[in-house]
């Protein structure tokens, strides 16, 4: 939201009760209001429960000493304050309405979950208090801040809120596995029932990675072992006379403008000869199979080499620690429609032979985008999935150029 890291000036002659005018005048001009007290407590109040008196606030229930005062926008004002008891500065927030900022309401509802399934974890693992718990970003590390961990006996614990997007809820593995690294406990991951397929379908390949963590499943009240029924994402092959019309339709668009991606693609395809010598250029199809209801950020073409073997490649034009779990996830779904005939059934790859192999990986991205956690990810995908990384030059609009190979495609 542009604020994450504010700028507030300490002047020595800074006067409260003078900053604080606007902020009486804009609470007298706007009824209701929500208050944020260090990001982790939301207050809805009406006008008439916040005063200011000098360099004194009273929001609701709570009194503090004004230490300085930023507008966040016209109608947003962040507070730093402090209590008469304590040294300690409380930032509280003041948004107009009955509403939160998008952000906002983000924090608070991760909060909320947190000491949901912090309470269920309690009770599964029969202990009485827990020893500790984060929800914040550890970019150092590679995991998120949508995932709460808590420390509770003798193990280390992480979650996802269910009501996530499917891209957050999914990476909830990447950063447990991650976790198992840097916990001083054994790696507990707790899955939202109902939304595990995808988690589940990637455990079934990945059988260390199955190991390496305890999976629980948990189903809005309590948590219990993960179980697997088989269930993966639902993907669909689209027949091909009709997939053929929607690309000419759309043909003519702008090649993602806004998207690198998009451009990146394009480009791929245009030299697909020059980054993999020994595929039928007659059939390279971009998002084929489609995945129904879930929301991907990656590009995906489907092609095949001149003696017959399917290729799945991966395009992404700047770093995301999900590439290799995501390419796993179509990688998945492609093999499980070769192995029930799907596509030539409908139509792709007119006069090829599809031989019974393993479809290829192939992982294409600038060489600086791959992310610092996906060597350490890649080492967990299936020991026998034939896989390459290719890194590409990072002036790639200019024309692709390969800087690495590494694997083995065979």
């Amino acid at each position: 939201m542009g604020w994450a890291n504010p700028k507030v000036v300490h002047d020595p002659n800074y006067n409260p009760a003078v900053q604080t005018e606007g902020l009486k005048i804009l609470l007298a001009l706007e009824p209701r209001w929500i208050a944020s007290f260090n990001g982790l407590e939301f207050l809805p109040l009406k006008s008439s429960d916040i005063s200011v008196e000098g360099s004194t606030i009273r929001v609701g229930p709570y009194a503090r000493s004004i230490r300085d005062l930023e507008w966040l926008r016209s109608d947003t004002v962040r507070i730093r304050t402090t209590s008469r008891l304590r040294s300690q500065i409380d930032t509280i927030t003041l948004y107009p309405g009955d509403h939160l900022p998008s952000t906002a309401g983000v924090r608070r509802r991760r909060r909320a979950f947190q000491i949901e399934i912090g309470d269920a974890l309690r009770r599964y693992f029969g202990v009485r208090q827990i020893r500790r718990q984060m929800l914040y970003s550890d970019r150092l590390h590679g995991i998120g801040g949508a995932y709460p961990r808590f420390l509770i006996g003798r193990h280390a614990a992480i979650a996802v809120d269910p009501d996530e997007d499917s891209p957050v809820v999914n990476a909830l593995m990447r950063s447990a596995l991650l976790w198992t690294s840097m916990a001083p406990y054994p790696v507990t991951a707790v899955v939202p029932s109902g939304r595990h397929q995808c988690i589940a379908a990637r455990l079934r390949a990945m059988p260390k990675a199955w190991q390496m963590v305890d999976w629980l499943q948990w189903d809005g009240t309590n948590v219990h072992p993960l179980q697997d029924c088989g269930e993966s994402p639902e993907t669909y092959i689209q027949p091909f006379e009709a997939y053929h019309a929607r690309q000419t339709r759309t043909a003519d668009d702008p090649p993602a403008a806004a998207h690198q991606e998009r451009r990146l693609e394009s480009n791929l395809i245009g030299q697909i000869s020059k980054v993999l010598p020994n595929i039928d250029v007659r059939h390279v199809y971009p998002q084929v199979p489609s995945f129904a209801g879930e929301e991907r950020n990656i590009i995906d073409l489907l092609t095949i080499t001149t003696e017959g073997r399917l290729v799945v490649i991966e395009i992404k034009a700047g770093p995301d620690p999900e590439l290799p779990f995501q390419a796993l996830d179509y990688w998945i779904a492609v093999e499980r429609h070769r192995k029930s005939g799907d596509f030539t059934r409908n139509g792709y790859f007119a006069g090829c032979l599809v031989n019974d192999l393993p479809a290829l990986l192939v992982l294409v991205a600038p060489l600086l985008a791959y992310h610092k956690t996906s060597r350490q990810l890649t080492h967990l995908l299936p020991h026998d999935l034939p896989i390459m990384e290719i890194g590409i030059n990072q002036t790639w609009q200019k024309g692709i150029k390969i800087l690495r190979r590494q694997g083995i495609v065979s």
